[in-house]
């Protein structure tokens, strides 16, 4: 999406003070801890519900209030999350909330039909009531080092002239200015390359679970499955409630580099909680094929915004709104322009708070990345033929 108006894209909702949960049942419960998770308790007003019985008692030790309270009147103050699992149910609700002058997206959140779209506004409200600083997702790269070299690697490793690997102090001096900025990110994965290469791994988990696992949802590491981890890094992983994914390229790699087995038996030993990341195929970013350089200004910024990349990366004090642009970069394939990055090096001011969560919303100057230019988009909306899982291939020029 292109600003027209940056610090100020969400301005809208500056009026937003209160939440009403519709629904005081289990689904309406489940979401008052995912409010209590996220800072966002304190904005509160109550649950909606037609319950008699629970009108008078209430729940959780907020007021249940008779659902007319909406139908009756719009407020400015207020926004609603509908939380019923009924489909039906909740179809006639929203259908009621529309025809009283609510308006999806604004007033009224479908917590079960557009999960993305509600997310997407919670930080926004988290900013704008409490100066507060929440991100979905980031990846820290500490080494591109790749015992591997896919042909359709995400990272551009057959591209990658010379491997870099940071030194520790660097990595953790980043990380502490994401956290000045940022107060909380739902998932932090460490990746790379391939993570058990980098030789201060440990140290690494340890500086981010001791100073940043109370801010972080879910802390990752991704492992490609050839090297088995050692038990200071597994120790490190099972003391910092970390979860792995590990990724299943037995159909393409030699077999001698497959050490699944005895990866899985130690994350048995140290009952570490993994994920297994076995696919029937990969989409490929096609770089040498695709070439968008015909489009216009506005045709790029809708390619941009139907690609729909959820990831962004941080790298050297500075958030990129595409990660695999981001990687190109580090491949030596591009230059990536101030357009395409949020610096954390810059004063923390409301307004810039407002800019960071539009830049993680996809707003960028131009509306698009340069790198759409050469790209054939993320999953879904890339139409090129699926390729092999992990074929590898000879080192490429840039």
């Amino acid at each position: 999406m292109k600003w027209t108006n940056p610090g100020h894209q969400y301005a809208v909702f500056s009026k937003k003070k209160k939440i009403y949960l519709y629904g005081a049942g289990e689904c309406g419960n489940a979401h008052l801890e995912y409010l209590r998770k996220n800072s966002l308790i304190r904005m509160l007003d109550g649950f909606l519900d037609r319950d008699p019985g629970k009108q008078i008692d209430g729940v959780c030790g907020y007021p249940v209030i008779n659902p007319s309270v909406v139908f009756e009147s719009v407020t400015d103050d207020h926004i609603v999350f509908l939380c019923i699992r009924d489909a039906d149910i909740r179809h006639r609700i929203r259908r009621r909330l529309e025809t009283a002058g609510h308006f999806y997206g604004f007033d009224f959140f479908d917590l079960l039909e557009g999960p993305q779209l509600f997310e997407s506004i919670y930080p926004i409200l988290l900013a704008y009531n409490f100066g507060l600083v929440n991100l979905s997702s980031t990846c820290c790269i500490p080494s591109t080092s790749c015992n591997l070299n896919c042909r359709d690697c995400l990272n551009f490793t057959p591209y990658i002239r010379k491997f870099v690997s940071r030194p520790i102090n660097e990595v953790c001096r980043d990380e502490d200015l994401f956290f000045q900025w940022v107060n909380r990110v739902d998932r932090f994965q460490i990746s790379g390359g391939e993570p058990l290469l980098y030789k201060d791994l440990p140290s690494l988990i340890e500086y981010l679970g001791v100073h940043y696992r109370d801010r972080m949802g879910i802390f990752e590491v991704v492992f490609n499955g050839t090297v088995v981890p050692g038990e200071d890094v597994c120790r490190k992983i099972k003391d910092y409630d970390m979860r792995v994914i590990l990724d299943d390229y037995r159909q393409s790699i030699p077999q001698q580099l497959d050490h699944r087995k005895e990866i899985i038996a130690s994350f048995e030993r140290f009952d570490i909680s993994w994920v297994d990341n076995a696919v029937p195929e990969w989409f490929s970013l096609d770089i040498e094929n695709t070439d968008n350089s015909n489009l216009s200004d506005g045709e790029l910024t809708e390619y941009f915004d139907f690609c729909g990349n959820p990831w962004h990366y941080y790298q050297d004090g500075k958030l990129y709104s595409c990660n695999f642009a981001a990687f190109a970069m580090n491949a030596g394939l591009i230059s990536c322009s101030e357009n395409d990055c949020f610096d954390f090096n810059q004063p923390r001011t409301k307004e810039n708070e407002i800019r960071l969560f539009e830049f993680a919303n996809n707003f960028t100057e131009k509306g698009y990345v340069d790198f759409c230019k050469r790209c054939a988009g993320w999953a879904s909306f890339n139409h090129r033929p699926r390729v092999p899982v992990a074929v590898q291939t000879e080192r490429k020029d840039g």
